[in-house]
């Protein structure tokens, strides 16, 4: 209960920093006519990650390439979206996914 998803997402009429970002590129990006943007949800729970776009879930694999220096999430779904309202509702529905459990600090944590 630290604050992180209100961070990210907000409350009704407090928009969070997800909705401000992704706002923010879509319009920097609104005259870039070949440009395919695509949105990734995830959570790492109890050491696995969690793809929270699949339907039902599904658990993903990390693997790093050292040589070249990223790292690539195996079984990720990538969703192509055309504009912001459309990445939130994606973001939204990956929302409805997470696994959520109480901690002392805050019971809706």
């Amino acid at each position: 209960g630290a604050g992180k998803t209100h961070t990210m997402f907000g409350a009704e009429g407090d928009r969070g920093l997800a909705h401000r970002a992704l706002e923010e590129v879509f319009g920097i990006a609104s005259g870039i006519e070949s440009l395919v943007a695509k949105v990734s949800f995830l959570e790492i729970y109890n050491d696995k990650v969690e793809d929270l776009l699949q339907e039902g879930g599904g658990t993903c694999d990390i693997r790093e390439d050292a040589r070249n220096q990223f790292m690539q999430i195996n079984g990720l779904r990538e969703v192509p979206v055309g504009c912001h309202e459309e990445a939130l509702q994606q973001l939204q529905l990956g929302m409805q996914q997470r696994k959520v459990e109480a901690t002392a600090a805050n019971a809706r944590s």
